[in-house]
C-alpha cells in the first residue's frame, strides 16, 4: 500500500511541477508565450502522469481489494515483484497515452490565431487552434479517453463492490469500522480524481464557460496534488507514527558537535597577508575573466556557435567554483582560521561537488564537439543545433547535481563528537567524514562508486574523441591543415590537462606519502587555479574572442568619444 502511495506522490510531484512553475510566469507576466515544443512537452508529461494515476488508483483498490477479501494470501498474491510490475504497466500505460501526440502533433500547421485562452498547454484548446485536419488526433484521443477512464474505472467499482459484499459479512461493527478505515483514504482521493475528470473531460455540464474549465483543470492537476499528501498523512496513523518517530529520531541523533574550525594555513601573520592580497587578486581577475568570456559570447553575434556557448558554460561553472571558495578562503587567512556551521560546511562542498562534475561533464562535452567539427565538417551545424548544445549543457548540469543526493541525505544526519577541527582551506567531504562518529560506509562506498563513474566516463568519452580527431587528422594532406585542425583543440586539451590531473592527484590516485600541505595545494590547483587560468587560456590563444575583445573596446572607446 505504501510502495503505491509513494508511486502517487512520484506522479503528483510531476504533475505541479509540469503546471505551476509555467502558471505562476503567467500570472506575473500576464500571460506567457510558449513554443509548439514545449506546448507538447508540457501537455505530454500532464497526460502521461494523469493516465497513469487514473490506473495506479485503479491497483490500489485492486490491493485494498485483496488485503480485505483474502487478508492471509495478500502477501503472496501482493509480492514485490507483483507490485513493481503493477507500476511498470501502469506508467506504460500513461506513456502509451501521449504516443498519438508525439507523432501527430508537431506535424500539425497552424496559420493563426496563436492565443490559447488556458492556463496550461491542454490539447484541446491547441488542436482549435491548428488549420490542418485534425481528426484523426481527435478520434485517437476520444477512443483512447475512454478505455483509459473506463478501465481503471471498471478495476475500482468491482474492487469496492467485493470490499463492501465482504465487510458487511464481519459480525462485529468494530471490525467493519476497522475494515473501511483502510480504505478511506483512497476513497476520498479517488473521488475527488475522478469527479474532475469526468466533469471537465468525460460528461462537462452544460454551457460551461472558459473559466469554469480553468478552475477544473486546476483542480484535477494543482489541487489533487495537494491534497493527496494531505489526506494520506491526515488520515492514516501509520504515516503520522513514521512521522512522529522520525521527529524524534531527528532530535536525539542531533549532532553533539555542530559547528566546526577551519584550520587553513598555520603559517606567520606577515604571509597570510600576502597570501590574502594574492587570493584576493586572484579572486577579482577570475570574475572578471569571466564575467567578460560571458559578456563576449553574448553579445558577439560571430561567437554564437555551440563552442563558445560550452566556453560560456564553462565560465558560469568557474564563477560558482571560486566564489564558493575564495571569499571563504580570505576569511581564514585574515582571521587565522574560521567557524563554520555543520550546514554551511555542506552547503560549500555540495556547491562545490556540483559544479566541478559538471565541469567533467562539459570538458567532455566539448571534446565531443571538437570531435564532430573537425571529423564531421560538413555536418558540424546540422548535429550540434541548439537544442542539442542545450540539452548537453542541462544533463552535464543533472549528472552534476545528482553527484550531491547522498551528501544533502546522509551528511546532515550524522554525529559529530568531537574534535571539530578540520585541516583543510574549505569544507570538502574527506575531512569532514573523518570527524563522523557515527557509521560513514555508505557514505563513502557511493563517494567512491560514484566519483569512479563521474571521472570514467568523462574521461572515456575525451579519450575516444581525441583518438578519432587525431587519426582525422593525420589524414589531412597539408602540415598547415594539421596545424589549424589542432589549433581548435589547443585550449581546451590544455584545460582539460590541467583539470584531470589536479582532480587525480587529490581524489582518484593520490601520490603515495601526500601531506596535509600538499592536499591543501593541490586542492587550491582545481578551483581556484583552474578557475583562474580557463579564461586565459581561451581570451590569449583564441583569435575570435580576442578579436571579439578589440571590437568591443573599440566601440566603447567610441561611444565614449561620442558623448
Amino acid at each position: 500500500m505504501y510502495f503505491f502511495i509513494l508511486q502517487l506522490s512520484i506522479s503528483d510531484i510531476v504533475v505541479i511541477t509540469d503546471i505551476v512553475p509555467n502558471l505562476l510566469h503567467i500570472l506575473l507576466n500576464n500571460g506567457g508565450t510558449i513554443t509548439l515544443t514545449e506546448c507538447i512537452n508540457q501537455f505530454c508529461f500532464l497526460c502521461a502522469s494523469e493516465a497513469f494515476e487514473c490506473f495506479l488508483l485503479a491497483v490500489m483498490s485492486y490491493d485494498r481489494y485483496v488485503a480485505i477479501c483474502n487478508p492471509l494470501r495478500y502477501f503472496a498474491i501482493m509480492t514485490s515483484r507483483h507490485c513493481v510490475m503493477l507500476v511498470v504497466i501502469s506508467w506504460l500505460f500513461g506513456f502509451s497515452s501521449i504516443l498519438i501526440h508525439i507523432i501527430k502533433t508537431p506535424n500539425l500547421h497552424f496559420c493563426g490565431p496563436n492565443i490559447i485562452d488556458h492556463l496550461f498547454c491542454d490539447i484541446v484548446p491547441l488542436l482549435e487552434l491548428a488549420c490542418s485536419d485534425t481528426s484523426v488526433i481527435h478520434l485517437v484521443v476520444y477512443v483512447m479517453g475512454i478505455p483509459f477512464v473506463l478501465i481503471p474505472t471498471t478495476i475500482i467499482v468491482m474492487s469496492y463492490t467485493y470490499i463492501v459484499l465482504t465487510v458487511l459479512k464481519i459480525p462485529s461493527s468494530t471490525g467493519r469500522q476497522k475494515a473501511f478505515s483502510t480504505c478511506s483514504s483512497h476513497l476520498i482521493v479517488v473521488s475527488i480524481f475522478y469527479w474532475t475528470i469526468f466533469s471537465l473531460y468525460i460528461f462537462p455540464p452544460d454551457g460551461i464557460t472558459h473559466s469554469m474549465s480553468k478552475i477544473l483543470s486546476l483542480l484535477y492537476t494543482v489541487f489533487t496534488s495537494f491534497i493527496n499528501p494531505i489526506i494520506y498523512s491526515l488520515r492514516n496513523k501509520d504515516i503520522r507514527k513514521a512521522e512522529k518517530e522520525t521527529i524524534q529520531k531527528t532530535e536525539n541523533n542531533r549532532t553533539v558537535v555542530t559547528d566546526f574550525f577551519l584550520l587553513g594555513f598555520q603559517i606567520s601573520q606577515c604571509l597570510r597577508i600576502s597570501l590574502f592580497c594574492f587570493f584576493l587578486v586572484v579572486y577579482c581577475g577570475t570574475i572578471c575573466g569571466n564575467l567578460l568570456i560571458i559578456t563576449l559570447v553574448s553579445i558577439t553575434k560571430n561567437l554564437h556557435t555551440p563552442m563558445y556557448f560550452f566556453i560560456l558554460q564553462l565560465s558560469i561553472s568557474d564563477i560558482v567554483v571560486i566564489t564558493d571558495i575564495v571569499p571563504n578562503l580570505l576569511h581564514i587567512l585574515l582571521n587565522n582560521g574560521r567557524t563554520i556551521t555543520l550546514i554551511e560546511c555542506i552547503n560549500q562542498f555540495c556547491f562545490l561537488c556540483a559544479s566541478e562534475a559538471f565541469e567533467c561533464f562539459l570538458l567532455a562535452v566539448m571534446s565531443y564537439d571538437r570531435y564532430v567539427a573537425i571529423c564531421n565538417p560538413l555536418r558540424y551545424f546540422a548535429i550540434m543545433t541548439s537544442r542539442h548544445c542545450v540539452m548537453l549543457v542541462v544533463i552535464s548540469w543533472l549528472f552534476g547535481f545528482s553527484s550531491i543526493l547522498i551528501h544533502i541525505i546522509k551528511t546532515p544526519n550524522l554525529n559529530f563528537c568531537g574534535p571539530n577541527i578540520i585541516d583543510h582551506l574549505f569544507c570538502d567531504i574527506v575531512p569532514l567524514l573523518e570527524l563522523a562518529c557515527s557509521d560513514t560506509s555508505v557514505i563513502h562506498l557511493v563517494v567512491y562508486v560514484m566519483g569512479i563513474i563521474f571521472v570514467l566516463i568523462p574521461t572515456t568519452i575525451i579519450v575516444m574523441s581525441y583518438t578519432y580527431i587525431v587519426l582525422t587528422v593525420l589524414k589531412i594532406p597539408s602540415s598547415t591543415g594539421r596545424q589549424k585542425a589542432f589549433s581548435t583543440c589547443s585550449s581546451h586539451l590544455i584545460v582539460v590537462s590541467i583539470f584531470y590531473w589536479t582532480i587525480f592527484s587529490v581524489y582518484t590516485v593520490p601520490p603515495d606519502g601526500i601531506t596535509h600541505s600538499m592536499s591543501k595545494i593541490l586542492s587550491l590547483l582545481y578551483t581556484v587555479f583552474t578557475s583562474f587560468i580557463n579564461p586565459i587560456i581561451y581570451s590569449l590563444r583564441n583569435k575570435d574572442i580576442r578579436k571579439a575583445e578589440k571590437e568591443t573596446i573599440q566601440n566603447i572607446v567610441m561611444w565614449l568619444i561620442n558623448k
